[in-house]
Protein backbone atom coordinates (compact mmCIF):
# COMPACT_ATOMS: atom_id res chain seq x y z
CA UNK A 1 0.00 0.00 0.00
CA UNK A 2 2.77 2.56 1.25
CA UNK A 3 4.89 1.66 -2.32
CA UNK A 4 1.38 2.37 -4.25
CA UNK A 5 1.37 5.86 -2.67
CA UNK A 6 4.72 6.73 -3.33
CA UNK A 7 4.18 5.63 -6.95
CA UNK A 8 1.40 7.75 -7.33
CA UNK A 9 3.14 10.63 -5.29
CA UNK A 10 6.20 10.75 -7.77
CA UNK A 11 3.30 10.50 -10.78
CA UNK A 12 1.77 13.51 -9.55
CA UNK A 13 4.78 15.18 -8.57
CA UNK A 14 6.21 14.37 -12.47
CA UNK A 15 3.36 15.80 -14.02
CA UNK A 16 3.52 19.10 -12.52
CA UNK A 17 6.83 19.33 -13.19
CA UNK A 18 6.14 18.45 -16.98
CA UNK A 19 3.43 21.24 -16.93
CA UNK A 20 5.09 23.99 -15.38
CA UNK A 21 5.66 26.82 -17.13
CA UNK A 22 8.68 29.47 -17.96
CA UNK A 23 9.58 32.71 -17.21
CA UNK A 24 11.17 34.63 -19.53
CA UNK A 25 12.75 37.56 -18.24
CA UNK A 26 13.99 40.48 -19.55
CA UNK A 27 16.10 42.76 -17.26
CA UNK A 28 18.62 45.81 -17.87
CA UNK A 29 19.44 49.04 -16.73
CA UNK A 30 16.96 52.03 -17.56
CA UNK A 31 16.64 52.59 -20.80
CA UNK A 32 18.08 50.03 -21.79
CA UNK A 33 14.97 49.02 -24.15
CA UNK A 34 13.28 46.70 -22.44
CA UNK A 35 10.11 48.35 -22.84
CA UNK A 36 10.44 48.97 -26.72
CA UNK A 37 11.72 45.18 -27.36
CA UNK A 38 8.98 43.77 -25.28
CA UNK A 39 6.14 45.81 -27.20
CA UNK A 40 8.00 44.51 -30.38
CA UNK A 41 7.38 41.03 -29.14
CA UNK A 42 3.89 41.30 -28.30
CA UNK A 43 2.91 42.39 -31.73
CA UNK A 44 3.61 38.91 -32.89
CA UNK A 45 1.25 37.63 -30.85
CA UNK A 46 -2.13 38.95 -31.78
CA UNK A 47 -5.13 38.91 -30.51
CA UNK A 48 -3.85 39.36 -27.06
CA UNK A 49 -6.69 39.34 -24.14
CA UNK A 50 -6.47 40.99 -21.51
CA UNK A 51 -6.03 39.07 -18.11
CA UNK A 52 -5.85 39.93 -14.33
CA UNK A 53 -5.08 37.09 -11.49
CA UNK A 54 -4.70 38.79 -8.26
CA UNK A 55 -1.95 41.59 -9.02
CA UNK A 56 -0.53 40.05 -11.60
CA UNK A 57 -2.10 42.04 -15.01
CA UNK A 58 -1.11 41.94 -18.85
CA UNK A 59 -1.98 40.37 -22.20
CA UNK A 60 -2.60 36.48 -23.12
CA UNK A 61 -2.66 34.65 -25.93
CA UNK A 62 -4.49 31.81 -26.10
CA UNK A 63 -3.35 30.22 -29.26
CA UNK A 64 0.59 30.06 -28.22
CA UNK A 65 -0.63 29.99 -24.42
CA UNK A 66 1.94 32.89 -23.58
CA UNK A 67 1.35 35.57 -21.04
CA UNK A 68 2.56 39.09 -21.30
CA UNK A 69 2.59 40.35 -18.10
CA UNK A 70 2.37 44.58 -16.88
CA UNK A 71 0.67 47.21 -18.64
CA UNK A 72 1.90 49.13 -21.92
CA UNK A 73 -0.53 51.68 -22.70
CA UNK A 74 2.26 54.37 -24.40
CA UNK A 75 3.13 55.97 -20.99
CA UNK A 76 6.58 56.91 -19.85
CA UNK A 77 6.50 54.13 -17.58
CA UNK A 78 4.93 50.64 -18.64
CA UNK A 79 5.35 46.89 -18.09
CA UNK A 80 5.38 46.17 -14.76
CA UNK A 81 6.37 49.77 -13.26
CA UNK A 82 2.75 49.74 -13.67
CA UNK A 83 1.93 46.89 -11.26
CA UNK A 84 1.83 47.32 -7.66
CA UNK A 85 5.10 47.22 -5.89
CA UNK A 86 3.73 43.90 -3.64
CA UNK A 87 2.55 42.01 -6.52
CA UNK A 88 6.26 39.39 -6.68
CA UNK A 89 4.20 36.84 -4.44
CA UNK A 90 1.04 37.02 -6.27
CA UNK A 91 3.12 36.86 -10.09
CA UNK A 92 5.04 33.32 -8.21
CA UNK A 93 1.35 32.21 -7.38
CA UNK A 94 0.16 32.79 -10.48
CA UNK A 95 3.31 30.99 -12.38
CA UNK A 96 3.46 27.73 -10.06
CA UNK A 97 -0.67 27.79 -10.68
CA UNK A 98 -0.33 28.45 -14.66
CA UNK A 99 0.16 25.07 -16.65
CA UNK A 100 2.88 24.58 -19.67
CA UNK A 101 3.13 28.68 -20.17
CA UNK A 102 5.18 30.82 -21.04
CA UNK A 103 4.93 34.01 -19.30
CA UNK A 104 7.08 36.78 -19.98
CA UNK A 105 7.66 40.10 -18.42
CA UNK A 106 10.08 43.24 -18.68
CA UNK A 107 11.61 45.41 -15.88
CA UNK A 108 12.54 46.24 -12.73
CA UNK A 109 9.43 44.97 -10.41
CA UNK A 110 10.03 41.42 -10.75
CA UNK A 111 13.27 41.13 -12.12
CA UNK A 112 14.45 39.66 -8.20
CA UNK A 113 16.93 36.41 -7.47
CA UNK A 114 14.38 35.53 -5.31
CA UNK A 115 11.74 34.98 -8.11
CA UNK A 116 14.78 33.43 -10.27
CA UNK A 117 15.16 31.10 -7.40
CA UNK A 118 11.92 30.17 -6.97
CA UNK A 119 10.87 29.61 -10.79
CA UNK A 120 11.77 27.86 -13.94
CA UNK A 121 13.27 30.81 -16.04
CA UNK A 122 15.06 31.55 -19.01
CA UNK A 123 17.11 35.49 -18.36
CA UNK A 124 17.83 37.50 -20.79
CA UNK A 125 19.76 40.97 -19.81
CA UNK A 126 20.13 43.92 -22.65
CA UNK A 127 23.57 45.60 -22.37
CA UNK A 128 24.34 48.97 -23.97
CA UNK A 129 26.78 51.35 -24.66
CA UNK A 130 27.47 54.10 -22.37
CA UNK A 131 27.13 57.05 -25.01
CA UNK A 132 23.86 55.83 -25.74
CA UNK A 133 22.07 55.05 -22.10
CA UNK A 134 23.14 58.63 -21.74
CA UNK A 135 21.01 59.73 -25.30
CA UNK A 136 18.41 57.73 -24.78
CA UNK A 137 17.63 59.19 -20.67
CA UNK A 138 18.09 62.71 -22.13
CA UNK A 139 15.52 61.79 -24.98
CA UNK A 140 13.04 61.22 -23.05
CA UNK A 141 13.36 63.55 -20.18
CA UNK A 142 14.05 60.54 -17.36
CA UNK A 143 14.71 62.78 -14.11
CA UNK A 144 15.88 59.36 -12.21
CA UNK A 145 18.89 60.35 -9.74
CA UNK A 146 21.91 59.16 -10.02
CA UNK A 147 21.33 57.34 -6.41
CA UNK A 148 18.70 55.59 -8.13
CA UNK A 149 20.54 54.51 -11.47
CA UNK A 150 23.41 53.16 -9.16
CA UNK A 151 21.45 50.85 -7.57
CA UNK A 152 19.62 49.66 -10.14
CA UNK A 153 23.29 48.91 -12.49
CA UNK A 154 24.21 47.10 -8.67
CA UNK A 155 21.09 44.84 -8.89
CA UNK A 156 21.63 43.74 -12.49
CA UNK A 157 24.89 43.06 -11.89
CA UNK A 158 24.58 40.59 -8.60
CA UNK A 159 21.95 38.83 -11.19
CA UNK A 160 24.63 38.39 -13.81
CA UNK A 161 26.84 37.45 -11.01
CA UNK A 162 24.34 35.15 -9.39
CA UNK A 163 22.45 33.59 -12.47
CA UNK A 164 23.12 31.86 -15.57
CA UNK A 165 22.04 34.42 -18.37
CA UNK A 166 22.07 35.72 -21.78
CA UNK A 167 23.63 38.94 -23.07
CA UNK A 168 22.23 41.04 -25.66
CA UNK A 169 23.77 43.94 -27.09
CA UNK A 170 20.93 46.49 -27.65
CA UNK A 171 22.73 49.58 -29.15
CA UNK A 172 20.64 49.73 -32.70
CA UNK A 173 17.53 49.00 -34.67
CA UNK A 174 19.29 46.13 -36.07
CA UNK A 175 20.39 44.47 -32.42
CA UNK A 176 16.35 44.98 -31.57
CA UNK A 177 15.95 42.93 -34.70
CA UNK A 178 18.35 40.15 -33.59
CA UNK A 179 17.07 40.63 -29.85
CA UNK A 180 13.45 39.86 -31.24
CA UNK A 181 14.36 37.26 -33.52
CA UNK A 182 16.16 35.29 -30.27
CA UNK A 183 13.38 35.56 -28.12
CA UNK A 184 10.51 34.71 -30.58
CA UNK A 185 12.95 31.48 -31.15
CA UNK A 186 12.31 30.85 -27.20
CA UNK A 187 8.69 31.81 -27.32
CA UNK A 188 7.64 29.66 -30.02
CA UNK A 189 9.84 26.53 -28.58
CA UNK A 190 7.06 23.92 -28.17
CA UNK A 191 9.20 22.80 -24.89
CA UNK A 192 12.07 24.91 -23.56
CA UNK A 193 14.88 22.84 -23.10
CA UNK A 194 16.73 22.55 -19.60
CA UNK A 195 20.25 24.43 -21.23
CA UNK A 196 18.57 27.84 -21.74
CA UNK A 197 17.04 27.87 -18.14
CA UNK A 198 18.94 29.50 -15.71
CA UNK A 199 20.94 28.01 -13.18
CA UNK A 200 22.14 29.47 -9.96
CA UNK A 201 26.27 29.80 -10.26
CA UNK A 202 28.13 28.40 -7.56
CA UNK A 203 31.23 29.36 -6.72
CA UNK A 204 33.79 26.34 -6.18
CA UNK A 205 35.28 26.45 -2.57
CA UNK A 206 38.67 26.89 -3.43
CA UNK A 207 37.52 30.30 -4.62
CA UNK A 208 35.21 31.04 -1.56
CA UNK A 209 38.42 31.49 0.45
CA UNK A 210 39.48 34.43 -1.79
CA UNK A 211 36.35 36.65 -0.78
Amino acid sequence: MMNTLIIKINLIKNIMENNSSVVIALGGEPASGKTTLLKRIRKNFPPLVDFKEGLVRGGYCPKSNVYFVGVFDDTMFEGTDKLSLSVQPSFVEFVKNTPNAKIVFEGDRLFNASVFEQLKSVIFILGIDKDIHTQRHALRGHEQNETFLKGRKTKIENIRNTFTHKILNNNTETDFDINEKEIMNVLLMENISDDLLSQKITIPTAQQSLF
